[in-house]
């Protein structure tokens, strides 16, 4: 069975659409914060438009590697607790391909849910701006391009997050042990955002980290679900 098609399975399987709720949700809170944040920064009208898109954007991310943590609860986690996983490994696919997809379904349901979200909000940031001046010399064409550097470079840090939390869970199957590893993801991206604004240094940064953690889990997780014996 190709990974394509396994991953099919994996979205009708987890009702990924019921997900959309979830984005809703989270989105009409990350607009509230977005709108109180935007008061709280530029009081004095100084804060310029990329600092308030750096700010908007980190904090969807960080909502979303949260998110994304109870995710892999729900599509990973709870089939092992069920021991539902197990009766697949018995089939003829290969372990490492049944875990990908799921994998894939994971990283599928934060990013579609980011990328709406971060939409969302810059809209809501765009609509702000016009009608009440609140951001310092107005949202610029560069601001856009600013905003689309944050939100790629965002979808990138959480691509590369999920693979510890992922690779945790294939080990350890406890819920603890993935919120403790969501945390571990978020001080390490607030690490590296709040220090650099350099486009170019953070997508070196985030891309190096999303290769060790795509190492950690093909070396670390992939190993163990070849040896787990059923």
């Amino acid at each position: 069975m190709s990974l394509f098609n396994l991953i099919k399975i994996e979205f009708k399987k987890n009702k990924a659409m019921s997900y959309f709720g979830s984005y809703i949700v989270m989105t009409i809170i990350l607009v509230f914060l977005t709108w109180t944040s935007i008061f709280g920064v530029n009081q004095d009208h100084e804060t310029s438009g990329f600092a308030i898109i750096k700010m908007m954007s980190g904090l969807i991310a960080d909502f979303y590697i949260i998110f994304s943590a109870l995710v892999i609860m729900k599509v990973l986690n709870d089939e092992y607790v069920q021991r539902t996983i197990l009766l697949m490994f018995t089939y003829g696919i290969p372990r490492k391909k049944i875990i990908f997809a799921k994998f894939s379904l994971i990283v599928m349901i934060a990013v579609v849910g980011q990328l709406l979200t971060q939409i969302c909000c810059f809209a809501f940031l765009i609509g702000v701006d016009r009608h009440s001046g609140l951001i310092n010399g107005g949202l610029t064409q560069e601001n856009t391009i600013q905003w689309i550097c944050c939100v790629a470079i965002n979808t990138l840090a959480i691509i590369g997050y999920l693979f510890i939390p992922v690779t945790v869970c294939i080990k350890k199957k406890t819920t603890s042990s993935i919120v403790v590893s969501a945390m571990i993801g978020l001080l390490i991206y607030q690490m590296i955002i709040s220090q650099i604004d350099n486009f170019i240094v953070m997508t070196i940064y985030y891309l190096a980290f999303a290769m060790v953690t795509a190492a950690f889990y093909f070396v670390v997780g992939g190993r163990y679900i070849e040896n787990l014996e059923l």
